[in-house]
């Protein structure tokens, strides 16, 4: 969907939210207040759980269709998928399946993983699964990797490297898994673009995390978020081992904050449940115009397949 400048500034205007901005992906849908649509859907296949989300939104060729595709899913630890601290491999390979099965022209995954040398990936399953749906999987963990962006939206982060692969894309799909964080409280899809940037101590020495955070949105906008919430690591994250819950759940929208906000009310976290307050960076996200955190405006629809 493409919108020109004067109708951009309409629709702010109007009140709306616009999912997308002035980043580098072009906006996705755009969102007047109360039109906000959340999918939370449950059961045990992956890809029939995307696809029955997907229909809400019309399926995935409007979003994918002859576009050069990024994925982002997390492939930080080399650790097994039951320790639920990276995207589940059978998730981002729905994912990556769905895209191709729509028309894709090309789709690649990408993520400055936290193991040396990106060994992660491979280890944590997500890469082979990714490799076996035909996807390229770029471990972004040299510095010559990345290119510098300016962010003029942003609050605190004015400036940051994102790898070259990914700026070169069309369309960001962002797959991260839902989990606890000891910095954030919770890691979802916005704490999950951080894997987009090569000096992620900047973001936690240099100027506030959750501001940062925020920022970093409005130059990797996704246009569609899949929060893996199949197994969920509820303490002691980001890495683990931790306690970890069954929840067979995937939260699939459009809206970037929205799908944050409801993931938020997945479960109790460190043994505590929540809210808002507790995770700036989601609210201080649609303070920025990428979406929608208050769920009193958002249609959550519940399905089960």
């Amino acid at each position: 969907m493409s919108i020109d400048r004067r109708r951009f500034i309409q629709t702010l205007g109007q009140g709306a939210v616009v999912a997308g901005g002035l980043g580098l992906f072009g906006p996705g849908e755009l969102f007047a207040a109360g039109k906000t649509r959340v999918v939370v859907v449950q059961g045990k296949d992956p890809y029939k759980m995307l696809l029955a989300a997907m229909k809400v939104f019309r399926g995935m060729g409007g979003i994918v269709k002859g576009k050069k595709v990024i994925l982002k899913p997390n492939m930080s630890f080399k650790n097994p998928p039951a320790w639920g601290n990276n995207t589940a491999p059978e998730v981002a390979e729905a994912v990556a399946r769905l895209c191709s099965e729509s028309g894709a022209a090309s789709i690649t995954a990408v993520d400055h993983t936290m193991g040396a040398g990106g060994r992660s990936i491979k280890a944590c399953g997500v890469g082979p699964a990714l490799e076996k749906a035909k996807v390229t999987v770029v471990s972004a963990h040299k510095k010559t990797d990345y290119v510098k962006k300016r962010i003029p939206r942003g609050k605190q982060l004015k400036t940051t490297e994102v790898p070259r692969v990914a700026a070169e894309g069309q369309v960001l799909i962002n797959v991260p898994v839902a989990k606890q964080h000891n910095a954030t409280k919770v890691s979802f899809g916005l704490k999950n673009l951080m894997g987009l940037v090569w000096d992620r101590r900047y973001f936690h020495e240099m100027i506030n995390l959750h501001q940062g955070i925020a920022d970093l949105a409005t130059l990797l906008t996704p246009q569609l978020t899949v929060i893996d919430a199949t197994r969920v690591l509820v303490n002691n994250g980001p890495q683990g081992p931790g306690k970890v819950q069954t929840l067979n759940t995937l939260i699939v929208s459009t809206d970037p904050v929205a799908a944050d906000a409801v993931a938020i009310g997945l479960t109790q976290w460190n043994n505590q449940s929540l809210s808002l307050r507790d995770v700036p960076h989601i609210k201080n996200a649609g303070l920025l115009g990428l979406g929608e955190s208050d769920l009193s405006k958002v249609k959550i629809i519940k399905k089960r397949v």
